[in-house]
């Protein structure tokens, strides 16, 4: 990871160069022979990411206001009609111009009525600091709709720039999590905004609120230096219990599976304990505790998922589940006798064998409805199993 300052270099060099949000391209500089030497400049403090063939560079950034920036896909709210467009806010200092015929099959004669108030899911066109951004509500190559256009209905959150760009990435656990538990329709915008709309007002509150909890700039969920997921205000503690590799063991390599756990209000692993030592390809017995609370709660569902990870820290589960152990219902109980044990249910996962080699990643996710607004509610608790081979 390459931290850089506004004014500073970058390294981004390729044939088929593209520059995104944060980096500029200046030619003025001349080499040896007199002709111009393009240099890439960062025009933003951040890190330095780039695609995986080094085509595409750009500068990832927690800003607390959005800068506009060619091709991003934003969520705006019409503020003025005028003449054959439209005035859009989208949470930059200027207001966005939207043409009435930037819409797919839009022509003079049929153009979308868009009312003052009205949401859209639009695409910008245009973007420098001397003007005023454009917005567009279709594909830029197949010049179809492809999901931009007006939002009718639904509820819009607005959360960081950094939970919009996590949201967006297809390996980050909330939205296939929350999809797998509610019919949804969603648009994320870059400018921290996101649109949900679901079968009835009570689900897409409870969208929203999951959303807003796992937002880490908001007090939500975040990950620590040792790339834990905790929640605001209630740091956990990690443990550590063995892992063996039966077909194996005489090697002795060190591995490791960390077992990460996103519960909601006072749910955590209450097995495997410290010190338990497994084989590969055997069957992990999981116990889920729950305390007695205060509010009431709805149980939802359960679900357990692994993915390896290489090294440490892993990515925890805010970023990526894995491959899914368990999915399915929680339902915490008394045992006979009860040994002292708060309300709790067994799982028995398999490990796969494979897993066992090298740093891998146990993600478990816990949803619940709490009190009587039936609002999510979140913690983390951490695990780790290490062992040798």
């Amino acid at each position: 990871m390459t931290i850089v300052l506004p004014g500073e270099r970058a390294p981004a060099q390729h044939v088929n160069l593209k520059l995104g949000p944060g980096l500029l391209q200046n030619s003025n500089a001349s080499t040896s022979t007199g002709r111009a030497a393009p240099s890439i400049f960062a025009t933003r403090a951040g890190t330095l990411n780039h695609s995986a063939n080094g085509s595409k560079w750009w500068i990832e950034s927690n800003a607390r206001r959005y800068v506009p920036a060619a091709q991003e896909s934003v969520i705006g709210v019409v503020v003025q009609k005028q003449g054959e467009g439209f005035r859009v806010d989208i949470g930059t200092a200027h207001s966005a111009n939207l043409d009435g015929l930037a819409f797919e099959g839009a022509t003079k004669r049929n153009k979308p009525n868009l009312k003052v108030g009205s949401l859209i899911y639009g695409r910008i066109s245009l973007a420098h600091k001397d003007m005023e951004p454009e917005l567009e509500c279709f594909d830029a190559q197949s010049r179809k709709s492809e999901g931009f256009g007006e939002l009718r209905g639904g509820f819009l959150v607005r959360c960081s720039l950094r939970l919009c760009r996590q949201l967006l990435d297809p390996k980050y656990f909330l939205l296939p999590l929350l999809g797998s538990l509610f019919p949804l329709e969603i648009a994320v915008g870059l400018n921290g905004r996101v649109w949900i709309s679901s079968q009835d007002a009570k689900r897409t509150i409870a969208i929203a609120q999951a959303i807003e909890a796992a937002d880490p700039d908001a007090q939500g969920m975040d990950e620590d230096a040792s790339g834990a997921v905790v929640f605001a205000y209630d740091p956990c503690a990690c443990t550590y219990v063995q892992l063996r590799d039966a077909k194996s063991s005489k090697r002795n390599r060190q591995n490791a599976i960390g077992i990460r756990g996103l519960v909601l209000e006072n749910v955590f692993i209450g097995q495997p304990a410290n010190g338990s030592t497994i084989s590969a390809g055997s069957n992990l017995t999981v116990r889920i505790d729950r305390p007695d609370t205060l509010s009431g709660s709805t149980e939802v569902a359960l679900v357990m998922g692994i993915w390896p990870c290489n090294n440490l820290p892993c990515p925890g589960p805010s970023n990526i589940i894995g491959t899914i152990l368990y999915n399915g219902p929680y339902k915490p109980q008394f045992s006979v006798p009860s040994n002292s044990l708060p309300p709790h249910e067994n799982f028995t996962v398999s490990i796969p064998e494979g897993f066992v080699k090298g740093v891998t990643q146990f993600g478990l996710a816990h949803v619940a409805l709490i009190g009587a607004g039936q609002a999510p509610s979140g913690i983390l608790d951490n695990k780790y199993i290490s062992g040798n081979d």
